[in-house]
């Protein structure tokens, strides 16, 4: 555990706190899967949520709860991608209050685009490292976020910035 400490940080000390360093590693994470996502006209968070619901029909408060995004921003989202007709919206024949959320052909193609430019960002970043070495940085980042598929850890005001971009 990290020491506690009062006072100022000199630059090496806060250049050695793990906040930092994941700070770090995340701006140069952003930038590169923002520029690959540029290239198909997404954000990295229309990426996420089109993701989410590749996997077949999805619900809204489902994506919410995944990434951590509220239902009234991940409304607005929605409405700019099925405005784009990447998503259609419908009534849910299971349950007539929730509506199903799918991708449409334009949203199967360029998720197909997608994955193959966001492979390459992927490439990118961890071109540095083994596979064991990605592995082992997988399972730590899955210690500090938690797994893939829990809920999402990430406070909603944390996304502002990125939803916004």
């Amino acid at each position: 555990m990290g020491k506690k400490r009062h006072g100022a940080y000199s630059s090496g000390e806060f250049n050695s706190l793990v906040g930092s360093r994941i700070g770090r590693a995340y701006l140069c994470v952003r930038r590169a899967f923002r520029a690959g996502t540029a290239e198909i006209g997404l954000t990295p968070v229309e990426f996420t949520v089109l993701a989410h619901i590749s996997g077949g029909d999805a619900q809204q408060s489902g994506i919410s709860l995944a990434l951590g995004i509220s239902m009234q921003n991940l409304t607005t989202i929605l409405d700019k991608l099925e405005q784009r007709e990447i998503i259609k919206r419908t009534q849910s024949v299971k349950d007539r209050r929730v509506r199903a959320i799918r991708l449409t052909k334009a949203g199967e193609d360029l998720m197909e685009r997608a994955a193959v430019l966001v492979d390459a960002v992927e490439d990118r970043i961890t071109v540095a490292m083994t596979p064991g070495e990605r592995a082992i940085f997988v399972e730590l980042l899955d210690k500090v976020s938690g797994p893939e598929g829990a809920e999402a850890k990430t406070p909603d005001v944390a996304l502002q910035s990125i939803i916004s971009d």
